[in-house]
């Protein structure tokens, strides 16, 4: 598609700027959307800014585009269901209307392994289970990605989607800056480290595995994607522990992280404040089961940058922003 215009929400984020710098370096003309654009450090683009559920500017995002990638979205392990429904739901309703309105061909939903919950067999297909709907994203990405599919319309409007692992890599918050930062502030602890486990998968392979789904015209289908690896939580965190030079980190068992967490959320509800570390958050890490990724590997994928490279990709951007 080199050549086409390429629309993306959430251009600003992690993941919208390396779609972006993806589909620059093809030689596509590219156009964001963003509630508040960042132009310092990002890439050359287009950039609309507003509100991913705001008609207006969902259609002036679309206008003339061949493909929108759908990346805007409240991620966070927990809030206000009143928000999550507003841009997870909301916003994917009205960027599935811009972009059928605007003639767009296709349209590439970004959702997560998250659809499944927290309690998964492991190995689990794209057709598993879903579950978490009593966590807002859990429940909200189900709900996005189900009005996506529905949209689906083969040869006039195709609808893919892709369930990225947890993505880690330079500017991913949850994966590579956030434990990177709590662990140099002695706030980070290990929880059941040993026997839960990070399904990673490194922004390039995304991106990889992404642009082999469009290549393959797999649309209507979800698609999981990691880096197929079974890491526990020990083997994936310590690469920023030994990075930050740092010894001693606790391990604890996850019944007590859970009450000594569900009650320092109460606390902080009361106070009207929301914890970087929450029971929620705490709940994103004791996921013990793999996601299977059969589907993505049937059309060719295998991951290209592997957890040391891309842990050594992701100290160089740290030591960039002043971590280290």
């Amino acid at each position: 598609m080199s050549g086409s215009v390429v629309a993306i929400t959430g251009a600003s984020g992690f993941l919208g700027r390396a779609l972006a710098t993806r589909a620059l370096a093809a030689g596509r003309g590219v156009r964001g959307l963003d509630l508040a654009p960042d132009r310092e450090g990002g890439p050359s683009i287009e950039l609309v800014r507003g509100d991913v559920s705001d008609p207006a500017a969902c259609a002036a995002l679309c206008a003339g585009a061949e493909i929108v990638y759908h990346t805007a979205a409240v991620v966070r392990e927990s809030g206000p269901m009143a928000l999550f429904e507003r841009v997870n739901v909301g916003g994917t309703g009205a960027m599935l209307v811009a972009a059928r309105r605007a003639g767009v061909r296709h349209f590439v939903m970004i959702s997560s392994v998250m659809v499944h919950g927290f309690d998964f067999p492991d190995g689990v297909p794209e057709d598993g289970p879903v579950g978490g709907l009593d966590n807002p994203y859990c429940a909200t990405k189900i709900r996005s990605e189900a009005l996506a599919l529905a949209a689906h319309e083969p040869g006039v409007f195709d609808v893919y989607v892709v369930r990225p692992g947890d993505v880690y890599g330079p500017g991913s918050i949850p994966w590579t800056e956030r434990p990177t930062r709590m662990m140099a502030a002695r706030s980070w602890i290990y929880v059941d480290s040993k026997v839960c486990h990070v399904n990673h998968v490194y922004v390039d392979n995304l991106l990889d595995a992404i642009d082999l789904v469009l290549d393959a015209k797999k649309s209507g289908l979800p698609f999981t994607v990691t880096d197929e690896r079974r890491t526990t939580a020990r083997e994936f965190f310590s690469h920023y522990q030994r990075f930050l030079g740092l010894r001693g980190i606790p391990d604890l068992p996850a019944p007590l992280v859970l009450r000594a967490a569900s009650t320092l959320d109460r606390a902080a509800s009361a106070l009207g404040r929301e914890l970087e570390m929450n029971r929620e958050a705490v709940r994103y890490v004791l996921r013990r089961g793999q996601y299977g990724i059969e589907r993505i590997k049937s059309i060719g994928y295998r991951p290209r940058i592997g957890l040391d490279e891309g842990m050594a990709r992701s100290f160089a951007w740290l030591r960039a922003k002043g971590h280290g």
